[in-house]
C-alpha cells in the first residue's frame, strides 16, 4: 500500500539535531524527529535550512534550496520578490550575535507524492517569523522551491 499523503503536525525538530537551534529543555518532540520514509528527504532539506540559520553558514542553507527557488512576501502592503541566491548572500559564515537567545523549529510537514509544504517558526529576541516552505522532489532529492514568510515584532 502506497501512502499518497502524509501530514506530520507536531511542534519541534529535536534540539540535539541543531546546535543552538532550540534549547533542549524548551523543545517538544517534533515534526521531523522520527520521519516516515516519505518525509525523510523533506526533513533532511529542512534540517539543512535550520542548520544554516543556526551557524550562519551559507553551505547549509544552500543545500536546502533549489537553485531556481524564490522568496515572495508582503511588506507594507506590497508584494516583494527575491531570487534565493540574493537571500543566501545574507549567510555570512558566523552565527548571529544573539544566537543563544533564538529558537527555531519545524511545526508541520505535509507530503503528497513529490510535493511538500512545511511551516517553520523562528523566535528571535525582537519577535517571531513564520516561514511557509514549498518543497519538490526532483532527481530523488527534496529541495525548497518557494519560501513565503510573515514577520511579527515582539509585543511590548
Amino acid at each position: 500500500m502506497r501512502v499518497v499523503g502524509l501530514i506530520i503536525a507536531v511542534a519541534a525538530l529535536p534540539a540535539a539535531a541543531f546546535p543552538g537551534a532550540a534549547r533542549a529543555q524548551d523543545a517538544p518532540e517534533g515534526a521531523c524527529e522520527t520521519p516516515a520514509e516519505e518525509a525523510a528527504g523533506v526533513c533532511a532539506a529542512l534540517h539543512s535550512y535550520l542548520q544554516g540559520h543556526a551557524t550562519g553558514q551559507r553551505r547549509h542553507a544552500e543545500a536546502a534550496f533549489h537553485p531556481d527557488a524564490r522568496m515572495i512576501w508582503v511588506s507594507d502592503g506590497e508584494l516583494r520578490r527575491r531570487p534565493i541566491d540574493e537571500y543566501l548572500g545574507g549567510f555570512e559564515g558566523e552565527p548571529a550575535e544573539d544566537e543563544a537567545e533564538q529558537e527555531r523549529w519545524v511545526e508541520t510537514v505535509d507530503v503528497t507524492g513529490d510535493a511538500a509544504i512545511a511551516k517553520i517558526v523562528f523566535l528571535y529576541p525582537g519577535g517571531r517569523t513564520v516561514d511557509y516552505a514549498t518543497l519538490l522532489r526532483t532527481g530523488g532529492e527534496w529541495r525548497i522551491i518557494h519560501k513565503s514568510f510573515q514577520v511579527e515584532p515582539a509585543s511590548r
